[in-house]
């Protein structure tokens, strides 16, 4: 594996070579070191017309993963040569580079359009429960919230860390390897956090809309959603009499199934988030 010294080195000359892709420009400033990946903004020498790219360039050892998911999302392992002859085989991909903000940065300036952002939210976790498969990892840093408002899922990394076909031996995770190189995670963890954020950011909407009427006192920042805490299920028992006294039946639903530890969980959320849309 390539070292992020090696990684840094070759994309600080601005200009690479990538085997079947071509010349890149990269943005300087836009190069990121993640837990996982130097990530950059780039564009394609002679395809501009094609937009700007989010380039990855993955710094831990990957697994194969099954070709039903994006094929964006999958990295693999290319030669990537600079300007001066130097040569490193990466396992990188190469998406389309959304303009935006994460849900996350939107809630610290606690400046958002909460009943906007719940409509956004409930489109985005009707798209996640139905997918075919799943993310891993959703959190308010792994939701980008474009310029138009709608949210896309971000940060595709769970799907095939080699650490999760190990920690699934221990228990701690809802993974079940098919073989020891390939690994699928449960979509049933997907369904859980989304449907939290779901109903989270649809009781803050409520209780705002509530303060700006004069009927609550109530701070909204108190049902603030921190994904995988300890506290999801206090959480969302602390929203029930807040939909409830709103007559917010599918939200109640959703919270409920999560809390009873529905099995058919993704079911059960397109049936009551069908009705919100």
């Amino acid at each position: 594996m390539t070292s992020v010294t090696e990684i840094l080195h070759a994309l600080n000359y601005n200009h690479i070579y990538i085997d079947g892709i071509g010349e890149l420009v990269i943005h300087k400033e836009s190069i990121c070191v993640g837990n996982n990946a130097i990530i950059a903004r780039c564009h394609i020498v002679g395809a501009e017309c094609d937009g700007d790219k989010l380039l990855r360039c993955y710094t831990r050892w990957r697994n194969p993963i099954q070709s039903k998911y994006d094929p964006s999302f999958i990295p693999k392992a290319i030669a990537i040569t600079t300007l001066m002859g130097e040569s490193y085989k990466i396992d990188v991909s190469l998406s389309k580079w959304q303009e935006g903000i994460t849900l996350d940065q939107l809630l610290e300036q606690d400046s958002a359009d909460y009943d906007k952002l719940s409509r956004a939210m409930d489109a985005l976790a009707y798209i996640v429960v139905s997918l075919p498969y799943a993310h891993g990892d959703i959190q308010p840093d792994n939701i980008l919230i474009r310029e138009d408002g709608s949210m896309q899922l971000i940060d595709y990394d769970t799907i095939w860390e080699a650490k999760f076909i190990e920690d699934i031996y221990e228990g701690y995770f809802d993974i079940i390897p098919e073989n020891q190189h390939i690994a699928r995670i449960g979509r049933h963890r997907d369904c859980i956090a989304i449907g939290y954020l779901s109903v989270m950011i649809a009781t803050m909407a409520h209780i705002e809309r509530l303060q700006q009427k004069g009927k609550s006192s109530m701070e909204y920042r108190e049902f603030m959603p921190i994904l995988n805490n300890n506290d999801i299920l206090a959480d969302l028992e602390r929203t029930l009499p807040i939909l409830s006294s709103c007559g917010d039946s599918s939200h109640l639903q959703i919270a409920n199934a999560i809390i009873e530890r529905k099995r058919d969980l993704d079911t059960i959320l397109r049936k009551y988030l069908l009705r919100i849309l």
